[in-house]
């Protein structure tokens, strides 16, 4: 690994250990100076390693191109307890290189080796379901690791309404990759509809179990993260006293199945 001399000063890598938020103690400051995006702010700066913001965005939306020194004031802020501890046990599990028996598929990091288009071959689907954040989805898919939606964001898009008549016939909700449109989750099976959505509340993001997985095309590497066989960042596995809960963003698993989505040929 590189160093460098005077007049750098080099520091180590303890410094971004896991903290109480990411790899800092707090989020990004609200009120950030050049109208720079403080969602996008706090997940290049918080929950991320090697991705950048988009080479040359701030021509379009900013006049700085430093959205992580884009500071005005110092000011207090919070997140909810369920947010820090499952990033905590995400942040954890990754550390830990932790490996998981059947059924789970375990997959090698390569899998997630840069691309055409960040960890993946193509961009998000342009018509994600669920009303589903395209930019969002994007960034979350695609170019990052650890990040993920916000806690309950699946509670702010169509899917209650949209999933109504799966509650009703007591049938099941296909998932499809937000990229490829591959089939990775169908749910709920062995439960109800009510259970998987109470259970999915609780936690702040929809939760699978391992009956759940099309281990087809669903990948578990060492220490939690969840991918697609393509690439694609799903979430995390945080086992449970029910035993393995897979902790997915809505945004990831949002795709229209191959052949049914715009721009598929």
């Amino acid at each position: 690994m590189a160093s460098f001399g005077p007049p750098v000063v080099m520091g180590k890598e303890s410094i971004m250990k896991p903290k109480a938020h990411g790899t800092s103690e707090t989020p990004v400051q609200t009120d950030l100076r050049w109208e720079c995006d403080n969602a996008l702010a706090d997940r290049i700066c918080n929950f991320n390693r090697h991705y950048a913001e988009n080479s040359q965005e701030q021509r379009s939306n900013t006049s700085s191109p430093r959205r992580c020194l884009a500071t005005r004031k110092i000011q207090t802020s919070s997140m909810g307890l369920t947010d820090k501890i499952t990033q905590f046990l995400a942040g954890w599990a990754m550390g830990s290189g932790k490996t998981f028996g059947p059924p789970v598929v375990m997959g090698k990091e390569s899998i997630m080796k840069p691309k055409a288009h960040g960890t993946s071959e193509t961009p998000v689907q342009t018509d994600l379901r669920w009303e589903c954040d395209n930019a969002l989805a994007d960034r979350i898919c695609n170019y990052n690791r650890h990040y993920a939606e916000n806690s309950q964001y699946f509670l702010s898009t169509s899917f209650l309404r949209e999933t109504a008549d799966v509650k009703a016939s007591g049938g099941e909700i296909t998932f499809y990759d937000s990229n490829s449109g591959k089939e990775l989750f169908v749910a709920p099976r062995g439960r109800t509809y009510d259970e998987f959505i109470t259970e999915s509340r609780k936690h702040g993001w929809p939760s699978f179990r391992d009956v759940e997985v099309n281990w087809d095309n669903v990948r578990i590497l060492p220490g939690g993260e969840t991918v697609s066989v393509d690439g694609t960042h799903l979430g995390h596995n945080l086992p449970d006293g029910k035993g393995n809960r897979y902790c997915i963003n809505l945004v990831c698993v949002a795709g229209r199945p191959k052949g049914d989505f715009k721009g598929d040929e």
